[in-house]
């Protein structure tokens, strides 16, 4: 069961519309029935990742999962996404309303961003980039070196 190794389950919406994916893998489009098949199933909070889109938030409508993040996938893989500050003032407070918690993805590389992100309702900041960087160029002292040269922590 899902509780016996993991905290959370999550799934993420929008992966097979990226162009950098949809044409080299065969990924599904989700739809509000499967998602709520899946939360039903696991007895861990269940979390919806990918939404930067309104057509999105109507599955966080139907499905009301425990968290949804709010992500453009840093914003590196289509020209027409806005940035993510953009987005998370445009639907945490509409997605709120139907998940227990907002979090929040994509380009976030500084303590400012953080900040930025918290007052504009995010309740967490989902970071990758900066801290596989940092162990792929430092090994496994990289990641204290990207907490104090960017984020001021340490």
């Amino acid at each position: 069961m899902a509780e016996d190794v993991a905290e959370s389950v999550g799934t993420d919406i929008d992966a097979c519309t990226l162009a950098t994916v949809e044409s080299k893998a065969g990924l599904e489009k989700k739809d509000a029935a499967l998602l709520v098949a899946l939360k039903r199933e696991i007895r861990v909070p269940f979390i919806i990742k990918g939404i930067c889109r309104e057509v999105e938030l109507e599955l966080v409508e139907a499905v009301h999962p425990d968290i949804v993040v709010i992500s453009n996938h840093g914003g590196r893989v289509a020209d027409d996404l806005e940035g993510i500050a953009v987005s998370l003032a445009r639907l945490a407070a509409r997605a709120r309303k139907h998940c227990g918690e907002v979090w929040v993805d994509g380009g976030l590389r500084s303590r400012d961003h953080l900040l930025k992100a918290a007052a504009l309702g995010a309740s967490r900041v989902l970071i990758a980039r900066p801290f596989i960087q940092g162990v792929v160029a430092l090994g496994a002292g990289g990641i204290a070196s990207v907490l104090a040269e960017q984020f001021g922590i340490g």
